[in-house]
């Protein structure tokens, strides 16, 4: 350090010993790896785009998925919809059965073709039709297999837009199951067959459902189209 000492007239010059910092010298960090020839050609290809070719390529690949997820989902809910209208069939049987029982009367489920009616009435074979088209369950008090209008309505299933058709195995009429007090149903042996509603899958076995029901009054369901009750 440089010290300048002024006495009157004359300057004085002194040179101190004390250290100076010097300032640290700036490092500059190593010099970047080269990248990889293949990196190089993946970021010129990702640069210039996709071909002709390849966006044809990529286009049908994602048209074939869609095509394949939704005959998938498609499928899926066809089958969703026979195992709901199987079960809603199997409950009201059951409850037509327990009430038949608990009453001491007949109880019918037969099936209607306006389920949405004031006074929904039985249909009879000339109706066309499956069960598809909705049921009822009701006090059968004169025995008939058909519902008058002051006989107790029980139950009322609504049409089912969504199944594929609901009928008896060999197009044979079944349009009423009854229920006798003592809980059996005699001559009413059936097999139902519930169809999903998927245009190319009614003949499925593993879509549909099969209803077996016995003299005793009892329903079972097996878990294909094409199962035998017996």
């Amino acid at each position: 350090m440089v010290v300048i000492a002024n006495s009157g007239s004359s300057f004085t010059l002194k040179v101190s010993s004390m250290p100076v910092a010097m300032p640290t010298p700036t490092r500059f960090p190593a010099a970047l790896p080269s990248r990889s020839p293949a990196f190089n050609a993946a970021a010129r290809v990702a640069s210039r785009g996709l071909t002709m070719i390849e966006l044809m390529v990529v286009i049908a690949l994602i048209a074939l998925l869609t095509t394949l997820g939704v005959g998938s989902f498609a499928r899926m809910t066809a089958g969703t919809a026979v195992s709901a209208h199987t079960n809603s069939f199997i409950a009201d049987s059951r409850y037509a059965r327990s009430e038949a029982l608990k009453r001491g009367e007949n109880v019918t489920m037969c099936r209607t073709i306006d389920p949405d009616a004031l006074i929904p009435l039985c249909a009879s074979s000339a109706d066309g039709g499956g069960w598809e088209g909705g049921w009822i369950v009701f006090v059968d008090l004169d025995g008939s297999n058909t519902r008058s209008a002051d006989e107790p309505l029980l139950r009322v299933q609504p049409a089912m837009p969504d199944s594929g058709g609901i009928g008896r195995s060999g197009g044979v009429a079944f349009n009423q199951l009854r229920y006798r007090p003592t809980g059996w149903s005699i001559g009413a042996t059936a097999t139902l067959r519930f169809k999903p509603a998927l245009a190319n899958a009614q003949g499925d076995p593993a879509l549909g459902r099969t209803v077996c029901v016995s003299n005793l009054g009892r329903t079972r369901v097996l878990p294909t189209l094409d199962a035998s009750c017996s």
